[in-house]
Protein backbone atom coordinates (compact mmCIF):
# COMPACT_ATOMS: atom_id res chain seq x y z
CA UNK A 1 0.00 0.00 0.00
CA UNK A 2 3.11 2.48 0.98
CA UNK A 3 4.44 2.40 -2.90
CA UNK A 4 1.06 3.12 -3.98
CA UNK A 5 0.60 6.30 -2.31
CA UNK A 6 3.93 7.76 -2.86
CA UNK A 7 3.88 7.55 -6.63
CA UNK A 8 0.04 9.01 -6.18
CA UNK A 9 1.64 12.08 -5.03
CA UNK A 10 4.30 12.27 -7.34
CA UNK A 11 1.33 12.14 -9.56
CA UNK A 12 -0.79 15.38 -7.69
CA UNK A 13 2.90 16.96 -7.51
CA UNK A 14 3.12 16.31 -10.99
CA UNK A 15 -0.48 17.48 -12.04
CA UNK A 16 -0.19 20.57 -10.11
CA UNK A 17 3.31 21.41 -11.63
CA UNK A 18 1.49 20.94 -15.13
CA UNK A 19 -1.46 23.10 -14.15
CA UNK A 20 1.33 25.94 -13.50
CA UNK A 21 2.60 25.85 -16.46
CA UNK A 22 -0.32 25.91 -18.85
CA UNK A 23 -1.38 29.20 -16.97
CA UNK A 24 1.93 30.37 -17.50
CA UNK A 25 1.80 29.82 -21.32
CA UNK A 26 -1.50 31.11 -21.26
CA UNK A 27 -0.46 34.69 -19.80
CA UNK A 28 2.32 34.83 -21.98
CA UNK A 29 0.14 33.99 -25.15
CA UNK A 30 -2.10 36.90 -23.79
CA UNK A 31 1.06 39.18 -23.27
CA UNK A 32 1.85 38.61 -26.93
CA UNK A 33 -1.39 39.05 -28.12
CA UNK A 34 -1.79 42.21 -26.10
CA UNK A 35 1.79 43.93 -27.99
CA UNK A 36 0.73 42.30 -30.97
CA UNK A 37 -1.95 44.44 -30.76
CA UNK A 38 -0.86 47.46 -29.75
CA UNK A 39 2.01 47.25 -32.25
CA UNK A 40 -0.25 47.18 -34.83
CA UNK A 41 -2.18 50.19 -33.80
CA UNK A 42 0.93 52.12 -33.98
CA UNK A 43 1.16 50.83 -37.98
CA UNK A 44 -2.12 52.04 -38.80
CA UNK A 45 -2.19 54.85 -36.69
CA UNK A 46 1.01 56.48 -38.03
CA UNK A 47 0.36 55.07 -41.65
CA UNK A 48 -3.09 55.69 -42.42
CA UNK A 49 -5.13 53.98 -45.39
CA UNK A 50 -5.92 56.13 -48.34
CA UNK A 51 -8.38 54.57 -50.66
CA UNK A 52 -8.90 56.18 -53.99
CA UNK A 53 -11.59 54.59 -57.02
CA UNK A 54 -11.74 54.80 -60.54
CA UNK A 55 -14.23 53.38 -63.28
CA UNK A 56 -11.68 51.52 -65.70
CA UNK A 57 -13.85 50.72 -68.02
CA UNK A 58 -15.21 54.30 -68.59
CA UNK A 59 -11.46 55.55 -68.62
CA UNK A 60 -10.81 53.10 -71.36
CA UNK A 61 -14.40 53.51 -73.66
CA UNK A 62 -13.42 57.59 -72.82
CA UNK A 63 -10.02 57.22 -74.67
CA UNK A 64 -9.24 59.56 -77.48
CA UNK A 65 -7.82 56.37 -79.18
CA UNK A 66 -11.08 53.91 -79.36
CA UNK A 67 -12.56 55.64 -82.26
CA UNK A 68 -9.93 55.22 -83.91
CA UNK A 69 -9.53 51.14 -82.72
CA UNK A 70 -13.34 51.04 -83.69
CA UNK A 71 -13.56 52.34 -87.23
CA UNK A 72 -10.60 50.33 -87.94
CA UNK A 73 -12.20 47.00 -86.34
CA UNK A 74 -16.17 48.45 -87.95
CA UNK A 75 -13.54 48.47 -91.87
CA UNK A 76 -12.66 44.72 -90.96
CA UNK A 77 -16.74 43.90 -90.28
CA UNK A 78 -17.52 45.18 -93.19
CA UNK A 79 -14.75 43.03 -95.28
CA UNK A 80 -15.88 40.11 -93.69
CA UNK A 81 -20.06 40.69 -94.14
CA UNK A 82 -18.94 41.56 -97.68
CA UNK A 83 -17.58 38.03 -97.99
CA UNK A 84 -19.66 36.40 -96.16
CA UNK A 85 -22.68 37.70 -98.25
CA UNK A 86 -20.51 36.93 -101.53
CA UNK A 87 -20.20 33.29 -100.17
CA UNK A 88 -24.14 33.44 -99.12
CA UNK A 89 -25.08 34.15 -102.31
CA UNK A 90 -23.11 31.43 -104.12
CA UNK A 91 -24.61 29.11 -101.64
CA UNK A 92 -27.81 29.53 -101.89
CA UNK A 93 -27.66 29.34 -105.77
CA UNK A 94 -26.01 26.07 -105.80
CA UNK A 95 -28.98 25.17 -103.28
CA UNK A 96 -31.90 26.56 -105.44
CA UNK A 97 -29.94 25.08 -108.85
CA UNK A 98 -29.90 21.73 -107.06
CA UNK A 99 -33.58 22.12 -106.09
CA UNK A 100 -35.04 22.92 -109.55
CA UNK A 101 -33.24 20.25 -111.72
CA UNK A 102 -32.88 17.73 -108.77
CA UNK A 103 -35.52 15.95 -110.70
CA UNK A 104 -33.37 15.95 -113.93
CA UNK A 105 -30.21 15.04 -112.41
CA UNK A 106 -28.35 11.61 -112.35
CA UNK A 107 -27.53 9.76 -109.07
CA UNK A 108 -23.74 10.88 -109.54
CA UNK A 109 -24.68 14.29 -110.89
CA UNK A 110 -27.15 14.35 -107.55
CA UNK A 111 -24.45 13.46 -105.11
CA UNK A 112 -21.53 15.38 -106.75
CA UNK A 113 -24.29 18.63 -106.41
CA UNK A 114 -24.78 17.78 -103.08
CA UNK A 115 -21.09 17.38 -101.74
CA UNK A 116 -20.51 21.00 -103.53
CA UNK A 117 -23.70 22.24 -101.24
CA UNK A 118 -21.86 20.49 -98.61
CA UNK A 119 -18.35 21.70 -98.97
CA UNK A 120 -19.59 25.53 -99.56
CA UNK A 121 -21.10 25.27 -96.15
CA UNK A 122 -18.32 23.89 -94.93
CA UNK A 123 -16.33 26.90 -95.97
CA UNK A 124 -18.45 29.49 -95.10
CA UNK A 125 -18.72 27.79 -91.23
CA UNK A 126 -14.81 28.19 -91.32
CA UNK A 127 -14.63 31.57 -92.53
CA UNK A 128 -16.62 32.85 -90.19
CA UNK A 129 -14.76 30.84 -86.84
CA UNK A 130 -11.43 32.50 -88.61
CA UNK A 131 -12.95 35.51 -89.17
CA UNK A 132 -13.92 35.52 -84.95
CA UNK A 133 -10.23 34.60 -84.20
CA UNK A 134 -8.66 37.53 -86.71
CA UNK A 135 -11.27 39.90 -85.10
CA UNK A 136 -10.40 38.97 -81.44
CA UNK A 137 -6.49 39.05 -82.16
CA UNK A 138 -7.00 42.43 -84.07
CA UNK A 139 -8.97 43.78 -81.68
CA UNK A 140 -6.91 42.77 -78.38
CA UNK A 141 -3.58 44.36 -80.34
CA UNK A 142 -5.20 47.46 -81.18
CA UNK A 143 -6.98 48.16 -77.60
CA UNK A 144 -3.91 46.49 -75.72
CA UNK A 145 -1.53 50.03 -75.59
CA UNK A 146 -4.81 52.01 -74.27
CA UNK A 147 -5.47 49.30 -71.45
CA UNK A 148 -1.52 49.53 -70.62
CA UNK A 149 -2.04 53.39 -70.89
CA UNK A 150 -5.28 53.39 -68.58
CA UNK A 151 -3.23 51.32 -65.90
CA UNK A 152 0.00 53.08 -66.33
CA UNK A 153 -1.95 56.24 -65.52
CA UNK A 154 -3.94 54.95 -62.58
CA UNK A 155 -0.43 53.59 -61.12
CA UNK A 156 1.12 57.03 -61.45
CA UNK A 157 -1.64 58.95 -60.01
CA UNK A 158 -2.03 56.47 -57.09
CA UNK A 159 1.14 57.27 -56.48
CA UNK A 160 1.26 60.91 -56.81
CA UNK A 161 -1.51 60.68 -54.35
CA UNK A 162 -0.39 58.39 -52.20
CA UNK A 163 -3.00 56.10 -51.89
CA UNK A 164 -2.74 52.32 -50.31
CA UNK A 165 -5.37 50.72 -52.27
CA UNK A 166 -7.10 51.90 -55.93
CA UNK A 167 -10.79 50.46 -56.33
CA UNK A 168 -12.83 49.78 -59.11
CA UNK A 169 -15.61 51.39 -58.30
CA UNK A 170 -18.16 49.12 -60.70
CA UNK A 171 -17.43 47.11 -57.52
CA UNK A 172 -17.70 49.29 -54.90
CA UNK A 173 -20.59 49.39 -51.99
CA UNK A 174 -19.96 52.42 -49.98
CA UNK A 175 -17.28 54.71 -50.18
CA UNK A 176 -16.97 57.27 -47.53
CA UNK A 177 -16.54 61.23 -48.56
CA UNK A 178 -12.27 60.45 -47.68
CA UNK A 179 -11.84 58.19 -50.80
CA UNK A 180 -10.41 59.91 -53.52
CA UNK A 181 -12.21 59.78 -57.29
CA UNK A 182 -9.55 59.35 -59.43
CA UNK A 183 -11.58 59.48 -62.68
CA UNK A 184 -11.34 63.34 -63.48
CA UNK A 185 -7.92 63.50 -62.53
CA UNK A 186 -7.11 60.39 -65.15
CA UNK A 187 -9.61 61.53 -67.16
CA UNK A 188 -8.15 65.29 -67.78
CA UNK A 189 -4.49 63.03 -68.16
CA UNK A 190 -5.34 60.69 -70.97
CA UNK A 191 -6.68 64.06 -72.77
CA UNK A 192 -3.71 66.05 -72.15
CA UNK A 193 -1.66 62.87 -74.17
CA UNK A 194 -3.88 62.94 -77.04
CA UNK A 195 -2.94 66.28 -77.77
CA UNK A 196 0.72 65.95 -76.80
CA UNK A 197 0.74 62.97 -79.87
Amino acid sequence: MWPFIVEYRFIINMLSLLKKVIVFCVILFACQNAFAQADSTKIVTSNPVKIGFVCRDSLISAHPKVAQVETSLGGLQKDFEKELKRMTSEYNKKVKDYLEKNSTFSKPIKLARQAEITETEKRIAFYKQRFEEVFSKEKDSLMMPIFQEVDSLIKSTSEELNLTVVINKKELLFFSADCIDLQPIIKQKLEKNATLK
